[in-house]
């Protein structure tokens, strides 16, 4: 393979970067790190560098040692009956906010020409902030979107990335879209309705799990219950309710609740309230892997996010989960597929009342879910391969 010209200029070591927006939740980050350390697990670290840029605040310990992160100013992102916006975390206002994030990134690649471009989720970063740089990427740079298996309801979907100008970018930037999700759960193309052209860009990699195999299930769980709300950001609703109903659960010896880091320090303050009603109940802020709480608990309960639905199908645990999001429809459309196919329960928003989410429990301890084996497990594995074959760097028995 000859050299590219940013090879030349640093000798054969790739340089690989990633990029995700951030908002009211952790699951772009979790995703982002999972991808990036089975990108490193899969290829000699001799032979590439890894470099991050996000706005997130939250999260960031899950990234593996080896990669480097820009941080760029955050945003907090607001989805409750009243706001569905982004706001600057700083003094700025959203404009300067867009407009110093987008030249941040730009300098940055100017400066770090990249081998291979990962962008997760937005097309062109938050509210377009990638649009200069992307269009000045050239023919030595990879550029891959990441997706997850669902994206929005079919109206706004067709209306975010199906007009024109959106399909036009999309095709004209991304030589590839990996796609998160088992096609037998959720066929993105389908579903959509994607033209030919868009959906040949697709790569369905499975759901994104940690590099390494998936812990067997229990035998014998022990009586806990955990819940989590996700990032946690306008949770206090759900939480509420959920503790009430938990506490008149006797069943469980432990309930082990994970507030989020982005749920607001005044519902924080109550939720710690409620909990000290209970001496089962243990309220931890520390976990930065949920797995090994998972693969040995008897129930989780919680919100349907991307990635907390990829943790709950590896451990294979016993699920009740809440699409907890007001605006946007991907939660309620995922878990209600998961609910189909018995591999978890999926209890509507519209339904999340103290009587319902207890005889919901009853009703999940009796005849446990999954009824059926995990669907595809392997997305970081397999999109990391993807992307270091992409630049042609040469992968390690470990990801093979």
């Amino acid at each position: 393979m000859p050299q590219t010209h940013q090879e030349e200029a640093r000798g054969m070591t790739r340089q690989a970067t990633f990029y995700w927006h951030n908002g009211r939740s952790l699951g772009h980050t979790y995703e982002s790190a999972k991808l990036i350390s089975a990108f490193l697990a899969c290829t000699s670290r001799q032979d590439v560098k890894i470099a991050a840029i996000t706005g997130a605040f939250h999260g960031l310990s899950t990234l593996p040692p080896d990669c480097d992160v820009m941080k760029v100013p955050g945003y907090r992102n607001y989805d409750d009956q009243q706001n569905y916006a982004s706001a600057p975390v700083s003094n700025l206002s959203y404009d300067e906010l867009i407009g110093l994030r987008g030249s941040l990134f730009r300098e940055h690649v100017r400066a770090i020409p990249p081998d291979l471009l990962v962008v997760n989720h937005e097309i062109a970063g938050q509210h377009g902030e990638l649009t200069k740089a992307l269009s000045e990427i050239g023919p030595d740079t990879c550029a891959v979107l990441t997706w997850r298996g669902v994206l929005d309801g079919v109206e706004r979907t067709h209306r975010k990335y199906l007009n024109p100008e959106a399909l036009s970018f999309i095709l004209g930037t991304y030589g590839e879209i990996h796609v998160n999700i088992d096609p037998d759960v959720f066929d993105l193309a389908h579903y959509y309705g994607f033209p030919a052209d868009l959906a040949d860009r697709l790569v369905y990699t499975g759901y994104s799990d940690l590099p390494g195999s998936v812990e067997p299930a229990s035998c014998d769980r022990s009586e806990t219950a955990v819940a989590a709300m996700g990032g946690g950001q306008a949770s206090w609703p759900f939480w509420k309710v959920l503790i009430r109903a938990l506490m008149r659960s006797p069943e469980f010896d432990e309930i082990v609740v994970l507030p989020g880091p982005y749920l607001e320090s005044a519902q924080a303050e109550q939720l710690l309230a409620a909990c000290r009603e209970d001496p089962r109940i243990t309220v931890r802020y520390d976990v930065q892997d949920i797995r090994p709480l998972l693969v040995d608990a008897r129930l989780f309960l919680g919100a349907a996010g991307a990635s907390t639905i990829s943790e709950v199908l590896a451990a294979r645990i016993n699920a009740i989960l809440v699409p907890r999001q007001i605006h946007e429809r991907e939660q309620e459309i995922h878990a209600s597929r998961l609910d189909e196919l018995g591999l978890v329960r999926m209890m509507p928003k519209e339904n999340w009342d103290e009587e319902s989410v207890r005889a919901t429990i009853s009703e999940a301890l009796e005849d446990p879910r999954p009824l059926r084996e995990p669907p595809r497990m392997d997305g970081a594995r397999t999109s990391a391969a993807r992307l270091a074959s992409l630049i042609g760097l040469k992968q390690s028995r470990v990801g093979s």
